[in-house]
């Protein structure tokens, strides 16, 4: 079945998306395991000096296969790209020139600056290098910075105070091992915890509840009470939303209706239900939601058609991200509590 130009480049949209914010969390990634790293070689070199080169090991390992994801995702990167500018070029799009993304950012990959690919393959190159020659330095000085000072030959009978001393190493030098697993195992846990599951990211659930009340014979006023609940672990802000109403029963045209959900060739998932009532903004001052709490925005129509049943959208945007949000959608009887009870009487 062909897909849509319009679904199309609403795909390759998402892929590109996907793809840029794949890379994004792997550098995040990359820097929480580095710094993590970072603490433990600042602690093994006073604990168990001799094992300071395996820090240097983890941090190449893990910088390498940062490295090779890194790589591996720029396939579907430029793919992307690529499918996006031939929709955006294509004559069925209709696009103009000056507003075509995807040639513009290919454009300014071959301009005489760099890319980012080049200049992380640059990047990645050098530390790697030089992770190589510190672990190769700290593994042949036994982890030593500096030149050791010389120390006299112990007497004869030192030597059994030696193998104590010996084992006392021993015993510091696992003790230092396991405490550096713990924190580079402690490091990765936080990193899928908190940067690749986002713990820490914004999140809501949305609810409407309609209120109906009647206007004289002809007007209907509806209450729409839009609740925004902050199920996630971070303090929730949100400015910008609105509320629209559209028409369902009585069907409009019910020969259109069928005719558009039951094509072969539909693009959408969803009905084009006939609007009532444009958007109403509930815009104003930023809300601020603790995590566990709610707050609610009112909308209010007034509806003089003889209506039976409505759907009611409702969006609310993220104040850190303006392009997103939360989006819900219901299903209303239009009917007046005074006109439930005259039906059963």
């Amino acid at each position: 079945m062909p897909i849509n130009i319009e679904e199309r480049y609403k795909l390759i949209f998402q892929e590109h998306h996907y793809a840029s914010d794949y890379r994004l969390r792997l550098l995040r990634g990359w820097c929480v395991m580095i710094a993590a790293l970072a603490a433990a070689f600042v602690w093994i070199q006073q604990a168990a000096t001799r094992l300071s080169w395996l820090v240097s090991a983890l941090a190449l390992v893990a910088t390498v296969l940062v490295w090779l994801g890194d790589r591996r995702n720029r396939t579907a990167l430029q793919g992307a790209k690529k499918a996006g500018k031939a929709i955006e070029e294509s004559a069925d799009a209709g696009i103009p020139e000056p507003e075509r993304f995807f040639p513009r950012i290919q454009a300014s990959a071959l301009a005489r600056y760099p890319t980012h690919s080049s200049l992380l393959d640059v990047f990645f190159t050098l530390l790697s290098g030089l992770l190589i020659l510190a672990t190769i330095y700290l593994f042949v000085k036994s982890g030593a910075l500096s030149a050791p000072t010389s120390s006299p030959e112990p007497a004869a009978g030192q030597k059994g105070s030696l193998v104590t001393e010996t084992l006392k190493d021993w015993t510091e030098i696992a003790h230092g091992g396991l405490t550096c697993l713990a924190i580079v195992v402690g490091g990765v846990w936080a990193f899928f915890r908190f940067v690749w599951t986002r713990e820490f990211r914004p999140r809501a659930e949305i609810e409407h509840s309609v209120l109906l009340r009647k206007l004289g014979q002809t007007l209907t006023l509806i209450r729409v009470s839009v609740t925004v609940r902050n199920t996630g672990l971070v303090l929730l802000q949100w400015k910008e939303g609105f509320v629209w109403l559209q028409q369902v029963l009585p069907c409009a045209n019910v020969d259109w209706l069928t005719k558009q959900l039951d094509a072969d060739s539909r693009c959408k998932s969803e009905a084009d239900w006939p609007f009532v009532k444009k958007k109403v903004s509930l815009m104003g001052c930023i809300q601020e939601i603790e995590p566990g709490e709610f707050d609610t925005a009112h909308a209010d129509f007034i509806l003089s058609e003889e209506l039976n049943a409505v759907l009611v959208y409702s969006h609310v945007s993220n104040a850190g991200k303006k392009s997103v949000g939360w989006n819900h959608t219901t299903f209303h009887d239009v009917t007046c509590p005074k006109e439930k009870d005259d039906a059963e009487a």
